[in-house]
C-alpha cells in the first residue's frame, strides 16, 4: 500500500494479503464445518483438533491477527527511520483517522439500521472511543465482529510517536523494558484471577508485545546487515517454527483453553512472525510475478477484507449457501466453500468498498 510517508514495501503487502486470506479461512472453515457436523447444536467450547501440523494453521488461524499487529509496528517504524525525521503527532493521527474511521463509521451506520434492536448510543460512543472489546460496546452482529481489533490498533497509534521517539533516542532497550512490563501486568492479571486468554488476545495489554516486536524488527531490518544467504535460513526456520508452535498450541487445547502459558503466547507469536517478516521482506521485496502482484492487491484490500469477511460469511451460513457434498467431510466442505465461494465474494465486495469508501479518504492524507 503506497503512502506519502513510507517507501512502498511490496513484500509487506504480500504478507498483509496472506494474513487476510488466513483470517478469512480461519473463520470460514470452522463455521461451515461445525454447521454441517452439528447443525445448531455445537458443543460448548468445542475446538477442532489438528490432524497434522499443516491443518493447525487453519484451525489456529487467529494467529493472523498477530501478524497484522507485527506488520503495523514494523511498517510505521520502518517509514519513520527511513525518513529520519521527527513525527508530527497531529498529522500522524489525522492520517490514522483517515485510514481507520471511514469504513468503521460506515459499518456502524449500516449495522445499526440493519439491527436497530441492538443499537445503543452509549455503546456506539464506547466503540468509537476504542473500548469495543469491553462489555457494553455496540453489538451489531457480524458488522461489529471485528471492531475489537480497531480499538487495539488505534490505541497503539496513540502512543506510537512516543515509542518511536524512545527508540530513536535510546535504541530498542526502552521498548524491551515496556515489553517486559506488559508481561508482568499479564502475570498480575493471572494471579488476580483474570481471564488470561481474553486479556492476552482481545486487549492492548496482550497485543502491545506484537506492536513493539514489530518496531524492533524494523530497527533490525534497517540497521543490521546480515548475509543474504542467512536470511533464507531464517525464513525457512521461521516457517517451521510457526507451523510447530501452532500445532503445539492446538495440542495443548487451542484457543478456548485458559492456561498460565498464555501469558507469554502474544510474545512468542510476535517474535516468530517478526522473523518471518524481516527475512521475507529482505528476500522478496518485489512484484515481479503474478503471485506477488495478486498478494499485493489483496494486501491493499486487507482492511476491507478484514472488516467485511465475517458479514459475507454470515450471509452464506444463514442462507445455507455452502457446499455439503456427502463424499466430503465437513472440514473439506468448509475449505472448498471458503476458497471457491467466500473468498471471491469477499474480494469483490472489498474491492468495491476500497474504491468507494477507503481510497477517497486515503488520498487526503498528509505528510507527518
Amino acid at each position: 500500500m503506497k503512502s506519502k510517508n513510507i517507501s512502498y514495501l511490496p513484500a509487506a503487502d504480500h504478507l498483509r494479503g496472506f494474513a487476510s486470506i488466513l483470517i478469512l479461512v480461519y473463520h470460514g472453515v470452522p463455521m461451515i464445518a461445525n454447521k454441517l457436523a452439528f447443525g445448531e447444536n455445537v458443543p460448548p467450547n468445542y475446538w477442532a483438533r489438528a490432524g497434522s501440523p499443516l491443518s493447525s494453521i487453519i484451525i489456529e488461524g487467529h494467529t493472523a491477527v498477530a501478524l497484522f499487529m507485527v506488520l503495523s509496528g514494523f511498517i510505521l517504524t520502518y517509514g519513520s527511520i527511513e525518513r529520519d525525521r521527527d513525527i508530527n503527532y497531529k498529522s500522524f493521527l489525522y492520517n490514522r483517522i483517515l485510514r481507520i474511521f471511514p469504513l468503521f463509521i460506515f459499518l456502524i451506520i449500516c449495522g445499526s439500521y440493519l439491527y436497530p434492536e441492538n443499537f445503543n448510543f452509549i455503546g456506539m460512543i464506547q466503540s468509537i472511543f476504542l473500548f469495543s472489546s469491553l462489555p457494553g460496546a455496540l453489538n451489531i452482529q457480524s458488522f461489529s465482529s471485528m471492531f475489537w481489533s480497531i480499538s487495539v490498533e488505534f490505541t497503539f497509534y496513540l502512543v506510537f510517536p512516543f515509542l518511536f521517539l524512545f527508540l530513536k533516542k535510546e535504541g530498542f532497550m526502552k521498548l524491551l523494558q515496556l515489553l517486559i512490563l506488559m508481561i508482568i501486568i499479564r502475570v498480575i492479571a493471572f494471579l488476580l484471577g483474570a481471564n488470561i486468554r481474553d486479556v492476552s488476545y482481545w486487549t492492548i495489554i496482550g497485543r502491545m508485545d506484537q506492536f513493539i516486536i514489530g518496531m524492533i524488527a524494523a530497527f533490525v531490518y534497517v540497521k543490521w546487515n546480515i548475509n543474504r544467504s542467512l536470511w533464507y535460513y531464517i525464513l525457512f526456520a521461521s516457517i517451521f517454527l510457526i507451523i510447530g508452535m501452532l500445532y503445539l498450541f492446538n495440542i495443548f487445547g487451542g484457543w478456548p483453553i485458559q492456561a498460565f502459558w498464555k501469558i507469554l503466547w502474544p510474545t512468542i507469536e510476535g517474535i516468530v512472525w517478526s522473523l518471518l517478516l524481516i527475512s521475507y521482506v529482505k528476500l522478496f521485496n518485489t512484484n515481479n510475478n503474478f503471485i506477488q502482484k495478486f498478494l499485493a492487491k489483496i494486501g491493499e484490500l486487507s482492511y476491507s477484507i478484514y472488516l467485511t469477511h465475517y458479514i459475507v460469511l454470515t450471509v452464506l451460513v444463514h442462507r445455507g449457501w455452502y457446499f455439503s457434498f456427502e463424499f466430503l467431510s465437513p472440514l473439506k466442505n468448509g475449505i472448498l466453500t471458503s476458497v471457491l465461494v467466500l473468498f471471491p465474494l469477499v474480494l469483490a465486495t472489498s474491492a468495491l468498498i476500497y474504491s468507494s469508501i477507503e481510497k477517497p479518504f486515503l488520498q487526503l492524507r498528509d505528510r507527518y
